[in-house]
Parts: C-alpha cells; structure tokens; sequence
C-alpha cells in the first residue's frame, strides 16, 4: 500500500508556479498533484494546523472545509487532519504547548496507517515550522513499530525554493529510507528464544 501524506502551512497564499518531476510537468500551486500522480497513492493525507482558522470556536472545521475547497482546486482526493497549534497570531491566540501537536498528530496518523507492507512519501514542500518536523517524527515512530514484521519504505520529499519571479520548480527526493526489522538488519534468523536454565 502507498501513502503520500504533506504537511501544509497557509495554503491561501500560495501562487501557481510549474512544477517538474520525473520527466513529468504540471502548473499548480502545489507539487501534490504531480507527486500524487508520480506516486499513485491508495490514500493522501494534508495535515494542517487549526491556527489557521479565523473562528476559533469551529477552528477545526473552518479549516478541514477550506483545505477541501483548496484540494478540490487541485484536483486532488485527500484525508484532510487539522492538528492544534499554538501561539499568537492576527486571528487570536491558541494556548497549549507544542508538544501536543506532535501527541495528537502520532494519534491520528496511527489510526490511518494499516498494519501491512507499506510505501510512505512524504511531501514536506509546504511544512510550517514544527508541524514538518513533528509529521516526521510520528511517522518515524510509527513505522519503525510497523516494521516488526511488514516491509516499510519512507521517501521525502522537498522542492527548489520558491523565490518570487521564478516560475518553475523541480521535485526532489531528499531521503529514501528502508525501515527494516532489527534481526532482519542484523541478519538474525527469527523465531522461539530458548531461555537457559539458571546455574544453581
């Protein structure tokens, strides 16, 4: 099974630029929907931070309802999973500790990665500050646990920088990592451990 799963920031402000990858081009405002058909993933997953929402009593649903929108745009299916943030922003101040993006974020992924062999890619072009590095992490989490009997592959992914008046941007894989059970690392045979008796 594949999942490629990003980690977005203000989506509302990004501009059209063309994006090449693979022998394949494609003009959007974001690379997802060139990597989503690079990829052909079985689920998408955009995660988002509920900062972004200017109602902060239906911060979570503000946001999941526009990033729909946006992914409509895109012509792109996708999961979307708003996370909590926090600090100050123009729209209000969203109290907490970063941390909890991270516990909630392990949480949620957990339910949707299956217990079987598996590709991830992950897109972490639009990641916002901690929430790239917290996607990681969980998935780094996750999967390492996966890999006690599945096959599991993680590849990232980053574009060039954007820089205003540049007008194409090229994919790259950044790591390619194959998470591997530790015995089968080592080259250990798995099986039954026979305990020794105790000298007396």
């Amino acid at each position: 099974m594949r999942l490629l799963i990003s980690p977005w920031g203000n989506f509302r402000n990004w501009s059209e630029v063309e994006y090449h990858f693979d022998g394949k081009r494609m003009k959007s405002k974001s690379p997802l929907p060139l990597l989503h058909d690079a990829v052909e993933p079985d689920k998408t997953i955009v995660i988002l931070p509920d900062t972004l929402a200017s109602d902060l009593e239906r911060a979570e649903k503000e946001v999941e309802e526009e990033a729909r929108e946006f992914l409509k745009e895109l012509g792109v299916e996708a999961e979307v999973v708003v996370i909590p943030g926090t600090g100050k922003f123009p729209n209000g101040e969203f109290l907490g500790h970063p941390t909890d993006a991270c516990y909630y974020l392990t949480y949620r992924l957990s339910r949707e990665i299956p217990v079987k062999d598996l590709e991830v890619h992950l897109d972490i072009t639009h990641g916002l500050n901690y929430l790239t590095f917290f996607t990681q992490r969980a998935l780094e989490d996750l999967l390492g646990i996966l890999a006690i009997g599945k096959d599991v592959k993680m590849t990232v992914y980053n574009t060039d920088p954007f820089v205003k008046g540049v007008n194409n941007l090229g994919i790259n894989v950044i790591e390619e990592r194959h998470h591997r059970e530790a015995s089968k690392r080592e080259g250990r045979k798995t099986g039954t451990r026979k305990l020794l008796p105790r000298e007396r």
